[in-house]
């Protein structure tokens, strides 16, 4: 009895007799193995090739050489086998008429039980805000494996999720149209969810080709600025899920903006007031810029003030945040501060003067300057 060796090429293939079979006719067969013999309790394995036969002299029935055959065995012990045929050879020989032969295939019949694997090196990137070009590649170092013979069992579909989802159409997760040519694979992307969804039947070695393009874009001109994330995991034929891999995205924002401060119109004083006029009641604060960034300073001038130390402004409730220093018909505010507390310090502006006879020059009027505090 032979295994073909042109057929076999893995390690671990063998061929196998029950030792129980063995004792038939007054225990007058002999199998004897080939090279590399091993065995396990019960049962006889043998590399590649073993020979029955009877000893000189003895005859033996052919009931009981169909018995022994009979408990021929096959096992394989590769994790994951080749799935080409394998041919199994029978030869009798009776003496008289030498090398009758018949042969079987054999087929392996692959089982999908493994998850694919998705590495990822790479997973801290940063997005400028405005960049020349507002694509950033986020997987270009991907590796697709599936310990489930890549060759014959493919990939179904693949999820690449962007949190948190995107605000607009202005914000997306694209794969290279070119690569999904000749393929079965089709992208689809949801700003509702922030999903990239790609299904088609394809080789694992083309799945890992299309992932390997997953690119983020962002052409707001002020992007939100929160840092974002985005994952991606494949699903098999059987509908073994991968693990996940997740991209983290950091926004770089730039500072671009010139802030605004607007007040809300003129106002008027009398003579010998008993308290200071609020003027900052409606006075708004505003940056352009998404970054929240924190704003550096804000100058409040009488532009034609006339009547020396009696005429003053002032900031009744300046958050911590902010230095206020007081001179001639000025004001300075001094942060870092966000916009917020320069607001609640505005908003508390007031205007007194304490002059007996308040110089007349029509109306008086003063300014303010935002300045944004410049961050490296």
């Amino acid at each position: 009895l032979g295994l073909d060796n042109s057929t076999l090429g893995l390690d671990n293939s063998t061929l196998g007799l029950d030792n129980s079979t063995l004792g038939l006719d007054n225990s007058t067969l002999n199998a004897t193995a080939g090279d590399n013999s091993t065995s396990v309790p019960n049962v006889l394995y043998y590399q590649l090739k073993f020979v029955i036969r009877s000893p000189t002299g003895v005859r033996v029935s052919k009931e009981s050489y169909q018995a022994v055959l009979r408990s021929l065995v096959y096992v394989n012990r590769n994790t994951e086998p080749n799935n080409t045929a394998r041919l199994i050879t029978f030869a009798v020989d009776d003496s008289e008429v030498v090398d009758r032969r018949a042969s079987t295939e054999l087929f392996t019949t692959l089982l999908v039980d493994n998850n694919p694997q998705l590495t990822l090196a790479d997973t801290a990137l940063q997005f400028t805000e405005n960049q020349a070009v507002p694509i950033l590649d986020l997987t270009p170092g991907l590796s697709l494996y599936d310990y489930d013979h890549n060759v014959f069992y493919g990939m179904a579909s693949a999820a690449v999720v962007l949190d948190p989802a995107p605000l607009s159409a202005n914000e997306t997760l694209t794969v290279d149209a070119d690569m999904l040519k000749g393929t079965n694979i089709t992208a689809l992307f949801a700003a509702a969810t922030g999903t990239l969804a790609l299904t088609g039947l394809e080789s694992v070695a083309r799945w890992e080709s299309v992932l390997q393009t997953v690119m983020y874009t962002n052409v707001e001109t002020e992007p939100e600025p929160h840092n974002r994330s985005v994952t991606v995991r494949v699903v098999d034929t059987a509908g073994l899920t991968s693990n996940d891999v997740v991209i983290h995205v950091h926004m770089h924002l730039i500072n671009d903006r010139v802030p605004i401060i607007t007040f809300p119109g003129p106002f008027s004083v009398r003579e010998h007031p008993k308290n200071a006029t609020r003027i900052g009641d409606g006075l708004l604060i505003a940056d352009a810029d998404s970054g929240g960034f924190l704003q550096s300073r804000v100058s409040i001038v009488i532009s034609n003030g006339m009547d020396g130390d009696f005429e003053r402004l002032q900031i009744t409730d300046p958050p911590d945040s902010i230095n206020v220093t007081e001179t001639l018909y000025a004001l300075d505010l001094v942060g870092p501060a966000s916009v917020a507390d320069f607001q609640q310090a505005l908003s508390s502006l007031t205007y007194m003067n304490t002059a007996v006879e308040h110089t007349i020059v029509g109306q008086h009027g003063y300014q303010a300057h935002l300045r944004t505090w410049l961050l490296s």
